[in-house]
């Protein structure tokens, strides 16, 4: 993962994450903890060996340094690619393509159907693409599938860039909702 930031103490993340199994959860954070929380995610599930389905709306090589660990897949939203078509990037290059972003999931959930999280760093960047309503449609869709196929569903979103109506909905929809939004930022500790 990428060796710019350290988490020193994420105990709210660790919360989170223990109420996954199964379910889905959304987790509400404030702009400065967002890249140090998807780094805590995805070393966690690095460490843990476990099939993550990484959602990326933002550069998914600002999280990797070299190799994506084999457990770990990329749906990248992205448009900024550096060519690489391996087994585990999907390369979907707009995030207002949502159905583009269901078939990736599904693909990867044909080679690997048993206990796999899917993990959505910012619904945040989809809602900038998408309306509100198309947003709702989708993770309502969404999170039932993913009940359904008996996966779990962690979603990240910044709670003060997100349309109102759309969150109420998602939380509404998901199984269980943290809002760590107000958590001071001084757990996180920036490398030089």
């Amino acid at each position: 993962m990428s060796g710019d930031t350290k988490v020193v103490q994420t105990p709210f993340l660790k919360e989170a994450i223990n109420n996954l199994e199964k379910n889905s959860v959304l987790v509400l954070l404030n702009q400065k903890q967002l890249k140090p929380s998807i780094n805590f995610v995805l070393q966690n599930f690095f460490e843990e060996k476990k099939t993550l389905i990484f959602v990326s709306t933002q550069p998914y090589q600002n999280y990797f340094e070299k190799e994506i660990p084999k457990n770990i897949f990329v749906i990248n939203l992205t448009n900024k690619t550096n060519g690489e078509k391996k087994d585990q990037i999907f390369n979907i290059n707009n995030p207002s393509n949502l159905t583009g972003i269901q078939i990736a999931v599904e693909s990867v959930l044909k080679k690997n159907p048993e206990d796999v999280t899917i993990f959505f760093d910012s619904i945040n960047s989809l809602a900038i693409h998408n309306s509100p309503k198309n947003i709702a449609k989708f993770f309502y869709i969404f999170i039932n599938k993913t009940s359904l196929q008996k996966n779990s569903l962690l979603l990240f979103s910044v709670k003060d860039s997100m349309n109102e109506n759309a969150l109420d909905k998602i939380k509404q929809f998901s199984g269980k909702t943290f809002d760590y939004s107000n958590i001071f930022i001084s757990s996180i500790e920036i490398d030089n």
